[in-house]
């Protein structure tokens, strides 16, 4: 997550809940597109082992 955040695809802020301190985790647009991006790459060697139908 760290690096995740130091290039820039997801910011990160502070929380209390319940008493305790939580890091909370959000996507950038960058990494939303980087996301898709990874997802369109994948898609072909899924198709391949787990065949059409699977996706």
């Amino acid at each position: 997550m760290h690096r995740l955040e130091a290039d820039g695809l997801l910011v990160s802020e502070r929380q209390v809940a319940d008493g305790r301190a939580r890091r909370v985790y959000r996507a950038t647009e960058a990494g939303w597109q980087a996301l898709a991006e990874d997802r369109a790459a994948l898609k072909e060697p899924a198709r391949e082992v787990l065949g059409d139908d699977a996706l």
